[in-house]
């Protein structure tokens, strides 16, 4: 027969034991929560600083655009940085002939079999550039082998494979397009079209400043 004073040890120890889980537990939430603050504030910082870094770039990029004498450095200048911006593998630099309704290229930073500039797009012709333009807003093409807004037999004349059309034109005025290139299948974000529809707002505005003080 287990003793009075046996049973309130046991008694106390059990409750003891589960005191000491309910702190146990108590601590593990609270440590949780901190953690999971602490990853929130890691991530909010991160994204800052990424943003910070993408204004500034941009902003570099802008200046560049403004200082240069001669339009197709500029250009040059321009696909060069877009791609270092965008994390992308090339930029291609089209001009838009609106008489002719033709797209006409103009610099590249891919490795092609021939110039950019040899290669020839027939007015009226399907392209990226003319579909950007047309409803004058970003087209992100996960496929540009299999996409309604290009002449694929136009695709398979590049590396490219997925590609951001980035509209380059101001109040109605259209210059031509930014296309962002991925030589491999890639899937674009929001947050990366909203970055290429930053660029080409600002990007814009600069190409024509310059090509006013040129005319």
């Amino acid at each position: 027969m287990v003793s009075n004073e046996n049973y309130q040890l046991g008694n106390l120890i059990g409750g003891e034991h589960l005191m000491g889980n309910a702190i146990l537990l108590l601590v593990g939430i609270v440590f949780g929560v901190v953690r999971q603050d602490m990853d929130e504030r890691t991530r909010v910082e991160m994204q800052l600083r990424a943003r910070e870094q993408f204004l500034s770039l941009l902003n570099e990029m802008t200046h560049t655009i403004l200082a240069s004498h001669d339009f197709i450095v500029a250009a040059q200048l321009l696909a060069r940085d877009m791609t270092k911006l965008l994390g992308a593998d090339d930029c291609y630099i089209t001009h838009w002939d609106p008489l002719r309704e033709q797209t006409i290229p103009l610099v590249s930073t891919a490795r092609l079999d021939q110039p950019y500039t040899n290669f020839y797009f027939k007015p009226g012709e399907k392209t990226i550039t003319a579909s950007a333009l047309e409803i004058n807003q970003v087209l992100a093409i996960d496929d540009v082998l299999d996409s309604p807004h290009n002449n694929p037999d136009i695709a398979r004349q590049f590396p490219a494979r997925s590609m951001l059309g980035i509209p380059l034109s101001v109040e109605g005025y259209k210059l031509g397009a930014a296309l962002i290139a991925f030589n491999s299948p890639h899937h674009f974000t929001p947050e990366e079209i909203g970055q290429a529809e930053e660029c080409g707002r600002q990007i814009a505005l600069a190409l024509m400043t310059l090509q006013q003080k040129a005319d």
